[in-house]
Order: C-alpha cells, then sequence, then structure tokens
C-alpha cells in the first residue's frame, strides 16, 4: 500500500490482543508496517500506556520493529490526527460490544473513528476469532 502503515489503536480491555493480532495480520498481508497507539487522558500515564503497547507487542510476538506511539489526549482525536499525520492506509479499532442505547448515551471511540478517520476504519468485533482470517 505504497508505503503507508496500518494503525493499530490498542486499548486497555480485555479484547486488545484480537485487535492488535487483527491489524498485525492486514499488515502482513497487505506488506505494510504496523503502528501501535494507545491515548493516555493524562501525560501522568504514559508509563502505563508504554507498558501496554509493549506487552502487547511481546503478547502477540511482532518482535522489535513495530512502532508504538502513546498519545495524550481524547482518543478520538488524537487517533484521527495520528492517522492523518502518518497518511495510514488503515486504522484498526477494536468493539467493547456495547448496545446501541450505551453507544448512543456514551459515545464510542469505534463510531467516531468511522466517522472522522481520513482512512478506512477497520472494527474488530469482540466475539471475533483473530484466527478465522
Amino acid at each position: 500500500m505504497d508505503g503507508r502503515p496500518v494503525l493499530c489503536a490498542v486499548a486497555d480491555d480485555d479484547i486488545s490482543h484480537r485487535v492488535v493480532e487483527s491489524a498485525a495480520e492486514l499488515a502482513r498481508r497487505l506488506a505494510c508496517d504496523l503502528v501501535l497507539a494507545h491515548v493516555v487522558e493524562d501525560v501522568r500515564s504514559r508509563s502505563a500506556g508504554e507498558l501496554l503497547l509493549a506487552d502487547a507487542t511481546v503478547a502477540a510476538q511482532l518482535g522489535t520493529g513495530v512502532d508504538r506511539r502513546v498519545l495524550v489526549g481524547g482518543a478520538v482525536e488524537e487517533l484521527t490526527g495520528l492517522a492523518r499525520a502518518l497518511d495510514a492506509a488503515l486504522l484498526v479499532v477494536g468493539s467493547r460490544g456495547r448496545g446501541a442505547l450505551s453507544s448512543a448515551l456514551l459515545g464510542s471511540v469505534s463510531h467516531g473513528l468511522a466517522a472522522g478517520a481520513p482512512c478506512p476504519v477497520v472494527v474488530v468485533p469482540a466475539g471475533i476469532d483473530a484466527e478465522r482470517g
């Protein structure tokens, strides 16, 4: 995809490993680099975000060549901005599987990214198995 990376949003939740595995598989199939990103609300949480990304890299057996970024701010704004700055080919995110009412009341990062990202967004549902690909 012309050197454009796959950007993977890594959340601190129980489906993040499936999201990372799915993004890694897409990057491999598309012959793209993979960028893992985690957003924290406060700069004091940056080290926890770095640890989360390091753990995700090890768990998915991605090796040392993965670009990892911890962003500070709102998830939708920061991830959209990074996707734009990287000229990302795809943005891969997870969906926690909340019902329609909860998503409507609370908002949803995946919905916000799908609406505002500068590239196609792949939403990995909570129940998907990354091995099916």
